[in-house]
């Protein structure tokens, strides 16, 4: 059965974004509601000192940029995430000029370290058992990796590597290895295109994981992806056996040491697909599969050097 909505991944992102929320309101506030003050005092240099037209012009402020903020936080990620009694209890706040307290409030959860280290504004996810079953769906990936990205999930969260990270990166990071665990690879062109963060954020993630956790991640190898883009680009049997073939001697030959290892598994396929007669263009496997026709053409060459092959696109040669 799926997870649901305010499960144990609710709770540890609760206590992970409330940190968050707090700083996303209380600092453009604050810092907007200060600045306006320091201009009146400059403008009106009036006798006896204004501290009711000062008081009323800092709240003002500060009601103006909460509201500004809840709105686009609304717009960014519904109603759904921000009309809850903990966001609605800190935008009042906020609005009534107390947005030191909640500043305060935010360090005091996460402390002032993780808030140093930044976020990107829109980070968060309130349920992300949903991101996860919601990638995994448009990837159309199978159940088993959706269980294990929740149980992945939770061991990332054990180490303590949610604190001052973004949820937004983390979630589709361990759909990318727990895919690749359950030989249903993506190239992480593929995942980002489906994500809330970049491929250079969700990379980052993924080493992020790697590099602080005792998780055995699997290396990836070409010959994982071959049936995936094969299907895609609708090639034969007789194809990717092939360009199973041509990894395999690429991987003897040490020629795909520090490459990406869909970069290779294309260019097999580009070139075992010529030999078989079901010639497939650079333009049109570079559309589909995401890799770039530089990778494909600088892989290619590197695989016709290091096996000796004969027959292949003739462009190939300049």
């Amino acid at each position: 059965m799926l997870a649901r909505p305010g499960d144990k991944l609710g709770v540890l992102v609760m206590e992970e974004e409330m940190n968050l929320v707090c700083l996303r309101y209380s600092v453009p506030v604050f810092l907007s509601a200060a600045l306006a003050s320091i201009l009146f005092l400059f403008v009106a240099a009036s006798t006896p000192f204004p501290w009711l037209d000062l008081l009323f012009l800092y709240v003002l402020v500060s009601a103006t940029v909460t509201a500004a903020i809840f709105a686009f936080r609304t717009v960014i990620h519904g109603s759904g995430t921000t009309f809850n009694i903990f966001e609605l209890g800190i935008a009042g706040l906020s609005a009534s000029g107390m947005s030191l307290v909640v500043a305060v409030l935010g360090l005091f959860l996460s402390g002032i370290i993780d808030y140093i280290k930044g976020d990107p504004w829109i980070g968060e996810l309130e349920s992300p058992e949903e991101e996860i079953q919601r990638i995994v769906a448009e990837l159309d990936l199978s159940e088993n990796v959706y269980s294990d990205a929740v149980q992945l999930f939770e061991k990332v969260a054990d180490f303590g590597l949610l604190k001052g990270r973004n949820i937004s990166e983390i979630v589709p990071a361990i759909i990318y290895i727990t895919a690749r665990e359950n030989n249903e690879p993506k190239t992480l062109e593929e995942v980002s295109e489906v994500a809330r963060a970049s491929k250079k954020e969700i990379g980052r993630a993924y080493r992020h994981i790697g590099r602080n956790t005792e998780i055995p991640i699997r290396p990836s190898h070409p010959a994982d992806f071959l049936d995936d883009f094969a299907s895609k680009m609708r090639l034969g049997d007789n194809v990717v056996e092939r360009a199973d073939e041509i990894v395999e001697g690429a991987v003897q030959s040490s020629v795909v040491s520090g490459k990406s290892p869909a970069g290779i598994a294309v260019s097999a396929l580009y070139l075992a697909s010529h030999i078989e007669g079901e010639r497939r263009s650079m333009n049109d496997m570079s559309r589909t599969l995401g890799i770039t026709t530089v990778t494909i053409r600088n892989r290619s060459k590197d695989l016709i050097d290091a096996l000796g092959l004969e027959d292949y696109p003739e462009h190939l040669d300049s």
